[in-house]
């Protein structure tokens, strides 16, 4: 019997750890983004590391939570408090500031794109940090595509994905995801004050099979960029449709 609570003890130890983590992380990123987006000129954010930056943080701050629900439990069980270790407390203050210079200094190298078009880049070397304006942009493309992924242990699978591209010249090119945009609605306002260098592709619109493997989110972004755009598909269902009720005896024309 104590063998078993000893097991259901640590397994909840471990669920919690994982949930703690995936909460801070997901509180952190939203700060984060809250704290970036309060400048309205910024369209889109995205760190050159990613979002990963944070994991390191969330995952001592989730161990540090599961270190007090430990001290917690066994204060209950053993109907006292211990004196709490001073060196210990000091060495995870240390930790946890380190790790938090650490995701500071990260968080330095980023790139951000702007309401006017313009693109900074900050890496810390300057000769890395290049600014762009819409003249230097060639062309900017937003299009989306079925993307597949496979392993060893998972079979192939698909997904949907948009990209907003801006070509500088032949070789050089800044991606942007919708994710890294402060909304939907601000990818579309982006390109009408990008002028005739915008253009959303394929200008006919994506076909069913691509609209299949969108999020819902990815649908509603869809909706607003290929706003009065019909894919082939439905051009050919309308023309058949229209045939049909021309043909089918009850119409006069």
């Amino acid at each position: 019997m104590k063998n078993l609570f000893y097991k259901a003890y640590k397994t909840f130890l471990i669920l919690s750890g994982l949930f703690f983590g995936f909460v801070y992380n997901l509180l952190i990123i939203t700060c984060v983004n809250k704290y970036i987006f309060s400048d309205e000129s910024i369209a889109a954010f995205k760190f050159t590391f990613s979002n990963l930056i944070f994991i390191p943080i969330s995952l001592l701050l989730a161990y540090i939570s599961i270190l007090i629900i430990m001290y917690i439990v066994n204060t209950v069980k053993n109907h006292f408090f211990d004196k709490l270790d001073k060196i210990l407390v000091f060495k995870h203050i240390g930790l946890l500031a380190a790790v938090l210079i650490a995701t500071f200094v990260a968080m330095q190298f980023h790139t951000v794109l702007y309401t006017d078009g313009r693109i900074e880049s900050h890496n810390c070397i300057k000769i890395l940090s290049p600014e762009y304006t819409v003249e230097d942009y060639s062309k900017i493309n937003f299009y989306g595509e079925i993307v597949g992924s496979a392993s060893p242990k998972h079979p192939y699978r698909t997904s949907f994905q948009f990209y907003l591209v801006f070509h500088v010249d032949e070789d050089k090119y800044i991606e942007f995801y919708p994710e890294e945009f402060r909304d939907n609605q601000t990818i579309k306002v982006l390109g009408e004050t990008l002028g005739e260098k915008f253009s959303v592709l394929p200008e006919e619109g994506l076909p069913s099979s691509s609209i299949a493997n969108m999020s819902e989110n990815e649908y509603e972004l869809y909706k607003i960029m290929y706003s009065g755009r019909t894919t082939a598909e439905t051009y050919y269902e309308e023309e058949t449709e229209q045939e049909h009720y021309a043909f089918d005896g009850n119409h006069d024309f």
